[in-house]
C-alpha cells in the first residue's frame, strides 16, 4: 500500500504511522466540528478554558484508555509535551482541528 492510501481519512485513526523514519508523513484523523459534541467533565477538571482556548486544543474523549486530543498542530512537539504533562499520560491520539 502507498502513503497516499494510508492517508485517506476514512481509513485513519487519531494517530496512524505512515512509515518508520523520522522523515516520514505521520496521518492524523480530522474532526469535522459538531456543536453538539460534549467533553467528559473528568477531562475538563484541572484544565482551565481559557488555556484550551489559547493554546488550541481540547480533550475529546477517551476510548480504549486512550485519550483523543483535538489540536490545531499535532506535529508541535512542545506543544504535545505540555498536553502529555497536564493530562499526565503518554496515551494520547492527537486529531486535527
Amino acid at each position: 500500500m502507498d502513503k497516499q492510501a494510508k492517508t485517506d481519512k476514512n481509513s485513519v485513526s487519531c494517530r496512524e504511522e505512515t512509515g518508520k523514519a523520522t522523515d516520514e508523513k505521520i496521518a492524523y484523523r480530522t474532526i469535522p466540528f459538531d456543536k453538539t459534541r460534549t467533553v467528559p467533565e473528568t477531562l475538563l477538571s484541572r484544565l482551565k478554558y481559557e488555556y484550551l482556548r489559547r493554546e488550541i486544543w481540547v480533550p475529546l474523549e477517551i476510548n480504549e484508555g486512550r485519550i483523543s486530543i483535538l489540536i490545531d498542530d499535532p506535529q508541535n512537539i512542545l506543544k504535545r509535551d505540555a498536553i502529555e504533562s497536564l493530562l499526565k499520560t503518554k496515551a494520547v491520539d492527537y486529531c486535527l482541528a
